[in-house]
C-alpha cells in the first residue's frame, strides 16, 4: 500500500530520469540485453505518468541512446532495442559527468 502511494506522489510531478547503463566489455551479451529489458519495463510501467526518460550507454566512450524528446515522441523503445553493445573499457567517471 505504501509503495502505491509513493508511486502516485512521484508520478504526479514532472520528473526526468536518465538511465546510465554499462556497455563495457565486462558486460556479457545477455547481461547487456537484461539492462535494456529493464529500462524498457520501467518505461512501460510508468508510461501513464509525467515522468520523461532518456538513456545513455557508456564504455570508454558515451552514446545517448535516446533523449527526452525521443521518449515523448514514441521513439525511445525502438532506439533502445536497436542499440548495439559498445564492448570496450569502462569510464564511469566520464559517463556520470556527461549525464549531469
Amino acid at each position: 500500500m505504501a509503495e502505491k502511494k509513493a508511486k502516485r506522489k512521484c508520478t504526479k510531478r514532472e520528473v526526468n530520469v536518465v538511465f546510465l547503463f554499462d556497455g563495457s566489455s565486462s558486460m556479457r551479451t545477455h547481461e547487456f540485453q537484461m539492462n535494456k529489458d529493464f529500462i524498457k519495463n520501467v518505461m512501460k510501467e510508468l508510461s501513464d505518468s509525467s515522468i520523461k526518460f532518456a538513456a545513455v550507454q557508456f564504455s570508454s566512450d558515451l552514446r545517448t541512446v535516446f533523449d527526452f524528446n525521443d521518449y515523448q515522441n514514441g521513439f525511445a523503445e525502438e532506439k533502445l532495442m536497436k542499440e548495439r553493445h559498445m564492448k570496450s573499457l569502462t569510464n564511469t567517471y566520464r559517463a556520470i559527468n556527461y549525464v549531469l
